[in-house]
């Protein structure tokens, strides 16, 4: 018992007259009593916008760069800031067993006409020859990015601690530019839920190392 709730009241007739106050008591009880029984579960809400990363896999951007131009129908390897006629020279070292599975060019000059700048991803893994994979993009005047940068279509390419990357570049009658690609790499130990089965299908195009022009 929490106290004692006392109140009042006034008559009135049906027009409205006072009929003089007239004094209720009534005692309450104020005791809180037990917790009712919990209700039942409400509907799942809505998915979030953004799912986030996959479980088991940390995502990572790799950026290469020239260190030069590359003259209309030239072509050139490029690496971590560098320059190159081989893959050998600009090649850099991948840090942990993963997936590469896209990559995107920028170029700084806007191709235009019929020409186009192609950026096509190099591996080389531990004793083996370096070689092109299927993770190409290539920059068009007609391209959705004003005839200046490129998205891969999302393919996916198992690589290894210390396996070789390079970036060729292949200008086919665009203005001389200087371009950068940026290379997205998972690290994580199996196939990638949403690539495994276009994983599975890839096969390398094994090309000859030559040194370019």
């Amino acid at each position: 018992m929490l106290g004692d709730v006392f109140g009042s009241l006034t008559l009135v007739d049906m027009d409205l007259e006072a009929l003089g106050t007239t004094m209720q008591h009534d005692e309450y009880d104020l005791t809180i009593g037990a917790a009712g029984p919990a209700g039942p579960e409400g509907p799942q809400g809505a998915p979030g916008v953004d799912p986030g990363p996959v479980p088991g896999f940390d995502r990572y951007a790799i950026a290469l760069s020239a260190d030069q131009t590359i003259g209309s129908n030239g072509d050139k390897f490029i690496g971590l800031g560098d320059t190159s006629n081989t893959h050998e020279v600009a090649a850099i070292p991948i840090p942990w067993d993963g997936h590469i599975t896209t990559i995107v060019g920028r170029s700084s000059e806007q191709c235009t006409g019929d020409g186009t700048v192609v950026f096509t991803f190099w591996l080389e893994r531990v004793g083996g020859d370096p070689f092109a994979t299927d993770i190409v993009c290539t920059i068009s005047a007609g391209g959705p990015y004003e005839g200046q940068g490129c998205i891969a279509s999302m393919e996916s390419e198992d690589v290894m601690t210390l396996d070789l990357m390079s970036v060729h570049v292949d200008n086919n009658g665009c203005p001389s530019t200087q371009v950068s690609s940026v290379v997205g790499f998972a690290s994580g130990s199996g196939p990638l839920p949403e690539l495994s089965e276009k994983s599975s299908k890839m096969q390398p195009r094994m090309q000859p190392v030559v040194e370019l022009e």
